[in-house]
């Protein structure tokens, strides 16, 4: 039985193997996480310590607030944020050197991918990625969530979806 975090997991699967061309990546490259904020920031800073793996660019489901119905052949969910993130290249470039070299060259197209995939699953009557750019992430204001690195994100806020259980054939 699949669950919210397994399709929102294979989704970001499938658009890893559909953007590593434009990339350059012959393997996977785009980490997936979920959990709670303190898990994840967890998580990334212990791989971010490391000097042969790098936790970006990365798909994090935020589980507060999280909701899911299972029926006898749909999950529906809600999830209130989901990032995709990497680190800032330079915390020094402009804001339009950002929003080329962040934005268009990398987040807008793994987003871009990531939604067409959620849509291909979904079943409900519409399917609405609301999404929000936001440079320089670091989460220690008014923010829930701290990644401790200076990062460029795309924010994906309050998705909903119904997807259908696969006959088992």
């Amino acid at each position: 039985m699949k669950t919210a975090i397994d399709i929102l997991r294979e989704a970001v699967e499938r658009t890893d193997v559909r953007t590593r061309a434009l990339f350059g990546a012959t393997d996977a490259f785009i980490r997936f996480e979920s959990g709670q904020s303190a898990y994840i920031e967890n998580t990334v800073t212990k791989l971010g310590l490391s000097q042969s793996f790098d936790p970006f660019p990365l798909v994090a489901v935020f589980t507060e607030g999280m909701t899911e119905t299972v029926g006898t052949d749909f999950v529906e969910f809600s999830v209130p944020k989901i990032a995709i993130v990497i680190r800032t290249r330079d915390a020094n470039a402009t804001e339009q050197q950002k929003l080329y070299d962040s934005f268009a060259m990398v987040l807008h197209p793994i987003y871009e991918e990531f939604a067409r995939q959620l849509a291909s699953v979904n079943h409900s009557y519409e399917l609405k990625v609301t999404r929000t750019d936001t440079t320089c992430y670091s989460d220690k204001g008014e923010q829930a969530t701290s990644l401790n690195d200076l990062c460029d994100a795309v924010i994906i806020r309050n998705l909903s979806m119904k997807v259908l259980k696969e006959p088992n054939c």
